[in-house]
């Protein structure tokens, strides 16, 4: 109900989702100190392709999940590389505050969050540079537990309503009728052929 059935102002409105959603994937790419042409390479794969269709399939959840999702990764990283203590403790707050609303955009975000909750261990321990900033293990999941531990709480939390209160086979492709290899392997190879799998595979 935000602008109506103005379908020329809802085309701006995602074109603007769009660029700020690459903008952040640049950045996350750039803040794990990829290259300016890798981190361009990293959004194009993430966003062309069929994916894409949630650009201008008007209306899709996903598109904002996507944008959740982008600014999320970028605090994620540089919520842990960032010199300055008390800057570091905004981004991780803003960082769950991102991760939070992307889950809230689809129900399918929902699984993101225990691994962002492993990415922020994983730049704590690998993601940092330069003397002394690269942690153990034990160290990353010290510093790192009310972060990582909202993400997991809120992903049993969030999966626990869906499973209890939405259910699991009454919304119509949403459903889930139990596991079928045949279906799942024909799922994951549509999905790596559509997001350009192959490239990365052959870079």
């Amino acid at each position: 109900t935000l602008f109506g059935t103005d379908w020329t102002v809802w085309s701006i409105y995602f074109g603007f989702l769009a660029v700020f959603t690459t903008m952040f994937l640049f950045r996350f790419m750039r803040a794990l100190k990829f290259t300016v042409p890798q981190s361009f390479l990293f959004a194009a794969l993430t966003l062309l392709g069929e994916q894409a269709a949630v650009f201008w399939k008007l209306g899709t959840n996903e598109t904002l999940g996507m944008l959740w999702l982008s600014i999320a990764l970028w605090l994620m990283v540089s919520g842990t590389v960032t010199p300055s203590a008390q800057l570091r403790k905004k981004l991780q707050f803003f960082f769950v505050f991102a991760a939070v609303m992307m889950s809230w955009c689809k129900e399918s975000f929902i699984l993101v969050l225990p691994a962002l909750a492993f990415g922020k261990l994983w730049v704590s321990v690998y993601g940092n540079d330069g003397p002394g900033k690269k942690k153990t293990w034990p160290h990353a999941i010290k510093e790192n537990l009310w972060t990582s531990g909202v993400l997991v709480a809120v992903f049993i939390a969030e999966l626990l309503h869906v499973l209890i209160k939405v259910g699991t086979t009454t919304i119509a492709y949403a459903g889930y009728d139990g596991f079928s290899p045949a279906v799942f392997f024909r799922t994951a190879w549509h999905s790596f052929m559509s997001v350009h799998g192959w490239v990365i595979v052959v870079l």
